[in-house]
């Protein structure tokens, strides 16, 4: 930590930083939060634009010319100080505060891109994983990159192996000099082959085997866990009606979604949480995205097959209690279904999750009805209706019942 007169500053990137007089940053005429807007650090809540090059606030460079000049600045310590002797201590700080600046500044520009339904939210500021979350990528990946990555893992150990042996020599019935060779040499040994026409001749070379050796048992245990994990890795295959439909059951407006499971087998012990996001105003007049659940009329079912109904009734007791199209429109509203349960089949946990925005939202409509009984006394289940819906006729209360025809 130094002090600059009024204003105190942290060497990590200025972070905690009070204006004149214990104001808070960017406020007051003259002040840090001034440098916001002409090149300093940005405003607290805001994201740094990744194409701009912005520079540090107290700057010897920046001189007189910016914003808050050096000249300005006094009471170093409590005394009154020249604007020549800060600029001498600040030209002998300013190699490490650029340092730790350009350090944040690289952090800041990684961002993390997390889409939504209709907008996306750029993450920035994120730290950076590093090996620690290798094992958590490789499984996230796609097979084809899994499988490219250990392909190309082996060829590239071959590879470094192969150049070793090349250095050395010492491989009996090899080409003098063959690349080739020593490649093949290196896939034997570290494949436990042995065919007997290659084989070590000196100590280096034994030396290099032992070494390949070791790599190839470490190298082929982690491969074949990451392949046998990825394999047994259960992942959910729920499917959610595309719109939330809003109509009138027993005379009483209720919000429904249909949900499925697209596998043949069943989820047992399933679970449902419906989650209402919307944007408030605080009685300070602060901006709050506010989550609230909802509650349904069956928050578990005993068994998850191709369909299930998800109800929430909007009753004086719901916090969509008296909402209509356009006030879900202004505050931004989302809806959002988490389902999980057990695979009767692995017997491994899954879940699963859908948002629908506002837009996605029908009222005076309901879930068509995808059950029908046949002329030999069974039912027939018609998942081509999965996600269709019918209309409604308005009631007291509720006087939507213009729904889409599917």
């Amino acid at each position: 930590m130094f002090h600059m007169g009024e204003i105190t500053c942290s060497s990590s990137w200025f972070g905690p930083v009070h204006g004149r007089a214990g104001a808070p940053v960017g406020s007051g005429p003259g002040g840090i939060g001034d440098l916001c807007e002409t090149g300093g650090f940005p405003k607290r809540g805001s994201v740094l634009d990744a194409t701009r090059s912005p520079r540090p606030a107290f700057d010897p460079e920046f001189g007189a010319t910016g914003p808050a000049s050096i000249g300005d600045l006094a009471d170093f310590h409590g005394c009154s100080t020249r604007a020549s002797g800060l600029r001498e201590r600040f030209r002998i700080l300013a190699p490490a505060l650029r340092k730790s600046y350009d350090t944040r500044t690289v952090t800041l520009r990684r961002s993390e891109v997390v889409q939504g339904q209709d907008y996306e939210v750029r993450v920035v500021g994120a730290p950076r994983a590093g090996f620690r979350d290798a094992y958590h990528w490789l499984l996230t990946i796609p097979w084809w990159a899994a499988i490219a990555i250990i392909v190309g893992g082996y060829l590239l150990i071959n590879t470094l192996f192969a150049l070793a042996y090349l250095a050395a020599g010492g491989i009996a019935n090899a080409a003098p000099g063959s690349f080739v060779d020593a490649f093949f040499f290196s896939v034997q040994t570290i494949g436990t082959i042995g065919y007997g026409t290659m084989y070590p001749a000196t100590r280096l070379a034994n030396s290099l085997v032992v070494a390949e050796s070791v790599c190839g048992l470490l190298v082929m245990a982690l491969a074949t866990g990451l392949v046998f994990v990825r394999f047994s890795l259960t992942r959910a295959r729920v499917v959610f009606s595309s719109r939330v439909a809003i109509g009138p059951i027993d005379g009483v407006p209720t919000l429904m979604i249909r949900v499925g499971n697209e596998r043949r087998g069943r989820i047992v012990d399933a679970t449902f949480r419906l989650t209402l996001a919307r944007t408030e105003f605080a009685s300070e007049g602060t901006r709050l995205y506010r989550s609230v659940d909802l509650s349904l009329m069956r928050s578990h079912a005993t068994v998850l097959a191709r369909s299930w109904m998800v109800l929430h009734r909007l009753t004086s007791e719901s916090p969509l209690a008296g909402a209509t199209p356009g006030s879900l429109a202004a505050s931004e509203a989302e809806l959002t279904l988490a389902v999980a349960g057990t695979d009767e089949t692995s017997l491994q946990a899954v879940h699963a999750q859908q948002t629908w925005s506002d837009r996605s939202i029908v009222w005076g409509a309901r879930l068509a009805d995808i059950l029908a009984d046949t002329p030999d006394g069974n039912l027939l289940m018609d998942l081509t209706r999965f996600h269709e819906l019918t209309p409604t006729l308005p009631v007291p209360g509720f006087p939507y019942g213009a729904g889409p025809e599917s």
